[in-house]
């Protein structure tokens, strides 16, 4: 049995990585070979955050809640009166 990284497992040049994973364990996406499981976990995750409220903001690798993008929204209009006001 030959051990070789998830590229080699995937094109069938090895049976299985370091870590035990063989092909039927392995899927190509964006680009890159990653292991199934990891995928369905952090889909899984993602759906979790999105119940509970949270949504990406677009430009930014953070995480924001529905709440917080609605405060942030508000103070920017206030600010922009108070400065037209003077």
């Amino acid at each position: 049995m030959t051990v070789g990284t998830k590229l080699e497992v995937y094109r069938g040049h090895a049976d299985k990585t370091p870590g035990g994973l063989e092909k039927k364990d392995i899927a190509y996406h964006n680009g890159r070979y990653k292991s199934k499981k990891k995928m369905a976990q952090g889909k899984k995750a993602i759906k979790t955050l999105r119940k509970l409220g949270f949504k990406a903001k677009k430009g930014t690798m953070k995480l924001f809640s529905k709440e917080d993008i609605k405060k942030s929204s508000k103070s920017k209009k206030s600010k922009t009166l108070s400065k037209k006001k003077k």
